[in-house]
């Protein structure tokens, strides 16, 4: 192997790190709003309106299908249907990083236990 050779390993290997700091740096900001916002409503302070993040994917982009549950309809984003797809990549981590639930831009999405679909459901007011 040559020199240059070892040389754009090593530069693909940095790049990969870099990344995945990246990653991990918007996941510590993502906790770090949501403890701020749970900060505040636990004191009594104003937040932003329904406390909701904006998303960092488009869920638009994510193959959403109807489906009825015990609580009423949703809709369920199965993985293998999302396939490759990087805004359910997204979301998913950010689901996880989240405990596996949140309410945002009007809806409440969850990971299903088994971590093979994810749902979604309009919030209720």
């Amino acid at each position: 192997m040559s020199e240059i050779d070892k040389k754009i390993d090593e530069i693909r290997e940095m790049k990969q790190k870099l990344e995945r700091l990246q990653e991990a740096i918007l996941i510590y900001s993502d906790a770090v709003d949501a403890a701020t916002t749970q900060l505040r409503q636990n004191l009594g302070a104003e937040t932003k309106p329904q406390g909701s993040p904006k998303l960092k994917f488009d869920t638009s982009k994510i193959q959403w299908k109807n489906a009825e549950g015990d609580r009423g309809p949703f809709e369920i984003a199965e993985k293998k249907a999302n396939d490759g797809n990087p805004d359910y990549v997204a979301l998913e981590q950010f689901l996880e990083n989240a405990g596996g639930r949140v309410t945002s831009e009007g809806y409440f999405v969850w990971m299903f236990t088994d971590k093979g679909a994810i749902g979604r459901k309009v919030k209720q007011k």
